[in-house]
C-alpha cells in the first residue's frame, strides 16, 4: 500500500458509488463542486503529505508503515461520524460476509456496544465456547486480550475476540460480584440456529410460543418451518419473543413480518438526506397468519431488524406488544469494497416505520409496558435460554418470574374461545 492507492480511495469515496449495489447511497457525482472551501481533493493531499512526514520521521519505523497509517486514517475517519459507520480490514470484511451468510465459529455470545462504553454481553448460546467458560448475559467485558474495550469500537471489539485461533482472555464485571472476573474463552465451531428448536413450543390453549435470536439468512427458512408445524399442530395464536435480539439482515426480517401482513403492505421506509432510498414490502409467503391473535415481547435489547419486525406489525394494528422499550437503532449501513479486499461500512439512511416513526435514537414502546429491575432484567435472558416459554421454572435456582411471558399468555387467553388442550 502506498500513497498512490490513498489518492485513488479518495478519488472512489469523494466522486461516486459505482461500487454499489442498486439503491446507491447519496453521495455526489464525479462533477460536482467541492463541499469545502478548499475542496476535498486539496484536504485529501494533505492528509497524504502527513502520512508522507510521519512515514519518514516517527521514531518507530514499524508503526508508521504506509498500511497502518492508511488504516487508522480510515478508522478515525468512520469513527467521527456514529458508532455503526467502520472501516473493515479483509479479514473482519470477509467474517462479516460468512456471518451474514450463516456461518459460524467462534465463540457463541452476542455483544451490544455504544461508543466510550465497554461492550455488554446479550446473547450466549447454550453450549457454545462462551457458555462453557462461564459467560452471563449483561457481562461487561472490560478487557479483550488485555486491551480496555471503551475506547474502541464494536469492530476492534471483535477483532480482538477473534484474533487468537486458540482462545482469547476477557476480564469482566457481573451485576452480582464485587469485582472482575477472568475468564479464558476457546475457539471451536459450533451451530447456529436463529430460531432455537427448543424455543418453538406449543402451550395449553392451542398458543404457539416462538423466539428468534437474530436475523440471518437461515432465520426466514428456520421460522417458516416452525410456523408450519404449529399450524398443522391446530396453534390459534402466537407469542413471537424479539427480547435480547439484536437484529441483522433487514431482507430477513421482512420476510418474516411477510406471514403476517398482506403481500405488498409496507414494513419500512429508509431515508437518506431528504429523500426515500428505498421501501422494503411484504412478498407473498406461506403460512399465512392473517387474523390468528399475535404478541410481540420486546425489551431494551431488542435492535435494529427486530425494532424493524415490532414497528410493521404496531403500525398494522397487527400485533400487541409488551414488554419494554427498545433499543432504537434504526441506521442502515452499506458496505463499499475496496481493491484490496477490504471495505468501509457507513451509514447512509434511517428506518421510518409504515407510519413514518424513526426508530434510531428512539425506539419503540410498547402497546403494554412492563419494566423489570436490571437485575432481573438479566436474569431473565439467560433463564430463558434454558427455560423457554415458562413464566417461573420451578427447581431453578434464583428463578425469575416472566411478567411478560405472563402477561402475552392473560392477553392471549382472553382472545381464545374455551378449547381443549393440544
Amino acid at each position: 500500500m502506498n500513497i498512490a492507492r490513498f489518492l485513488f480511495l479518495a478519488t472512489l469515496l469523494a466522486g461516486g458509488c459505482a461500487a454499489y449495489k442498486d439503491p446507491p447511497p447519496p453521495c455526489a457525482p464525479p462533477s460536482a463542486p467541492a463541499t469545502t472551501e478548499k475542496g476535498v481533493y486539496l484536504q485529501t493531499a494533505r492528509l497524504a503529505a502527513l502520512m508522507e512526514l510521519l512515514h519518514e520521521h516517527y521514531a518507530d519505523e514499524k508503526s508508521s508503515e504506509y498500511d497502518r497509517l492508511f488504516e487508522g486514517a480510515l478508522r478515525g475517519m468512520l469513527q467521527t461520524l456514529d458508532p455503526y459507520s467502520v472501516y473493515l480490514p479483509k479479514k473482519e470484511h470477509d467474517k462479516t460476509q460468512r456471518s451474514f451468510a450463516g456461518e459460524r465459529s467462534g465463540f457463541g455470545i452476542s455483544l451490544l456496544k455504544n461508543t466510550d462504553q465497554a461492550p455488554r454481553v446479550t446473547m450466549v448460546l447454550p453450549d457454545s465456547p462462551a457458555d462453557r467458560a462461564g459467560v452471563q448475559i449483561g457481562d461487561l467485558i472490560l478487557e479483550i486480550a488485555g486491551k480496555a474495550t471503551s475506547v474502541l469500537t464494536a469492530e476492534e471489539c471483535l477483532a480482538l475476540l477473534s484474533h487468537d485461533r486458540e482462545g482469547v482472555s476477557l476480564l469482566v464485571r457481573r451485576a452480582t460480584e464485587g469485582t472482575p472476573i477472568s475468564l479464558k474463552l476457546k475457539r471451536t465451531a459450533f451451530t447456529l440456529h436463529p430460531v432455537p428448536t427448543n424455543a418453538q413450543v406449543i402451550l395449553p390453549k392451542h398458543i404457539g410460543y416462538l423466539r428468534i435470536d437474530f436475523f440471518n439468512a437461515a432465520t426466514a427458512l428456520e421460522f417458516r418451518s416452525a410456523l408450519k408445524r404449529f399450524e398443522e399442530r391446530g396453534v390459534k395464536a402466537l407469542i413471537l419473543d424479539l427480547r435480547n435480539n439484536p437484529g441483522g439482515l433487514v431482507g430477513s426480517a421482512g420476510e418474516v413480518v411477510s406471514h403476517f401482513l398482506p403481500s405488498g403492505s409496507l414494513v419500512l421506509r429508509s431515508v437518506g438526506r431528504n429523500k426515500v432510498l428505498e421501501e422494503l414490502k411484504t412478498t407473498v409467503a406461506a403460512p399465512l397468519w392473517l387474523e390468528q391473535p399475535l404478541v410481540l415481547l420486546v425489551n431494551e435489547r431488542s435492535a435494529s431488524s427486530a425494532e424493524i419486525v415490532t414497528g410493521a406489525l404496531q403500525d398494522a394494528e397487527r400485533a400487541r406488544v409488551i414488554g419494554e422499550k427498545t433499543f432504537g437503532k434504526g441506521s442502515i449501513q452499506r458496505i463499499l469494497p475496496l481493491p484490496e479486499g477490504d471495505s468501509v461500512r457507513f451509514s447512509i439512511a434511517r428506518y421510518h416505520t409504515p407510519k413514518g416513526r424513526l426508530l434510531d435514537g428512539v425506539g419503540i414502546v410498547p402497546d403494554e409496558r412492563i419494566s423489570l429491575s436490571p437485575r432481573d432484567s438479566l436474569l431473565l435472558a439467560e433463564q430463558m435460554q434454558a427455560f423457554p416459554a415458562v413464566v417461573f421454572p420451578v427447581g431453578r435456582d434464583n428463578p425469575v418470574r416472566d411478567t411478560q411471558l405472563a402477561a402475552a399468555l392473560a392477553y392471549l387467553e382472553k382472545k381464545l374461545p374455551e378449547t381443549a388442550t393440544p
